[in-house]
């Protein structure tokens, strides 16, 4: 018998759902974010559950390759993991698996009947490979990467599995040199980014050495310059930056920080635009984080946040729903200014029609004395800076809230705070590190939508 050699195809990353009816909002997890959106405690709490998460990424950092656990699943398999119990009992974990890998009487693996094609040679798809965050029985993000082989039907799990779990360590090992190159960095932005390409170029030379296929480094340069990194189809580099969302508070540079997650609940993409007030002496505000990237010439793009949908984990399972969220961070321009801006967000069809079928305007002030403000509407706004000079201060509320003019869309926007400075989130229990970190969730959704409505996507580069 040969001796198997495998592949890891491209990656893609969302949160999967489980909803109790045909109803996308009747999940669980879909119900803590409209939850958390009510805003003041109610979206303390919902951050406050997924700031523990950097706990974990500061074991990596304190102990290396030390932190992970390897393990086997219920089913034999190769499992990592890095966990902790939290304040409340809660645990939670960074976890790195195998999913859907079948066998046969004889122990065989059994190809999945899709196929990837690396440097010319096809590989059998016989599951993924899953980085996937989050606690209890909830996952913040799950990123997936096809696992393939030659004549897989023919390799006994047995043999296999020495080399996922030789895959798994030169993963691991990377996420974790890029992990603690981010926090020498001790800032975020184009650096992250940098560092999590950086990390992911290695990890892909170090699966290549021992003798995985890939694409390879050129492969993962390439796909970053067209946004794999902020679409999340890089996975080494991916699980990197997905720790400056749960490190970022190592980041606060500035007096005043506001942390934006927008959650795409809708069967709609997503595309972005915005505002910043660019008068002299009045600059209020930058990003540091956006979905977004930088093309080879150097251009920023701004990166869809894509709608609802269905996924499977082989051709022949039961397609499972899925969401994306968007993380933006926003840093005052000075310590003595406060920050400002407007965000109008275009809801489009998915496929090739990509027709304009929603438009929704928010604005968040957060001025350096007093309190914060924030609304959205579906009104039509032709001129961010009027609308935004209009109506800065016109609700200084924890949540706003506005429906689209057929009843079908909602927007919800909250703060956890109003003003003041609080102890940062993601410390040490025990920490008195404050400043004026804000933290908002800004949820986009369709109550009605069925998941009969979400259309199915196929996994990356299968045939």
């Amino acid at each position: 018998m040969s001796t198997p050699q495998i592949a890891l195809g491209n990656s893609e990353t969302w949160t999967p759902l489980s909803p109790s009816s045909n109803l996308l909002n009747s999940d669980s997890f879909v119900q803590s974010i409209l939850r958390g959106a009510k805003g003041g405690e109610s979206t303390r709490a919902y951050f406050d559950q997924y700031n523990v998460i950097g706990q974990l990424y500061k074991q990596i950092v304190d102990r290396g390759d030390e932190a992970w656990t390897e393990d086997e699943d219920e089913d034999g398999k190769p499992l990592f993991s890095v966990s902790l119990l939290g304040p409340n009992g809660d645990s939670y974990y960074l976890v790195l698996r195998t999913d859907g890998i079948a066998t046969d009487t004889n122990g065989n693996v059994q190809p999945n009947g899709n196929t990837i094609v690396i440097n010319g040679t096809t590989y059998d798809c016989i599951g993924t490979a899953n980085y996937e965050i989050g606690y209890n029985n909830f996952t913040f993000a799950k990123t997936s990467r096809q696992l393939a082989g030659i004549a897989g039907s023919f390799v006994p799990l047995t043999l296999l599995k020495p080399y996922i779990v030789s895959a798994f360590r030169a993963i691991t090992a990377a996420v974790g040199k890029g992990v603690r190159a981010l926090m020498a960095l001790a800032r975020g932005g184009a650096a992250a980014e940098d560092a999590a390409l950086e990390a992911a170029v290695n990890g892909e030379v170090e699966l290549q050495e021992i003798g995985i296929a890939t694409e390879g480094p050129a492969a993962v340069e390439a796909a970053a310059a067209a946004g794999g990194l902020a679409t999340g189809t890089i996975l080494i580099g991916v699980a990197v930056v997905l720790a400056v969302a749960f490190l970022a508070v190592s980041f606060v540079l500035h007096n005043s920080t506001h942390a934006l997650r927008i959650w795409n609940l809708t069967k709609y993409n997503m595309e972005w635009n915005y505002w910043f007030d660019t008068e002299v002496g009045s600059a209020e505000g930058q990003f540091t984080k956006v979905p977004g990237f930088k093309d080879d010439s150097g251009a920023f793009q701004r990166a869809t946040i894509f709608g609802a949908s269905k996924r499977k984990k082989t051709p022949f399972s039961k397609a499972e729903p899925a969401v994306v969220y968007g993380d933006f961070e926003i840093e005052s321009s000075h310590e003595y200014n406060g920050i400002g801006y407007a965000l109008q967000l275009f809801l489009k069809d998915q496929g090739d029609s990509n027709a304009l079928r929603y438009t929704a305007t928010v604005y968040y002030d957060i001025p350096f004395t007093g309190d914060n403000s924030h609304n959205v509407t579906f009104v039509n706004v032709p001129d961010l800076k009027s609308w935004y000079k209009n109506n800065q201060g016109n609700n200084k509320s924890t949540t706003a809230q506005a429906t689209s003019s057929d009843g079908q869309i909602l927007a919800v926007s909250s703060y956890d705070y109003l003003s003041g400075q609080h102890v940062t989130p993601g410390q040490q229990e025990g920490s008195t590190n404050e400043s004026y970190y804000y933290q908002s969730i800004l949820a986009i959704t369709e109550p009605s939508l069925t998941i009969d409505e979400v259309p199915l996507v196929n996994p990356p580069n299968t045939e």
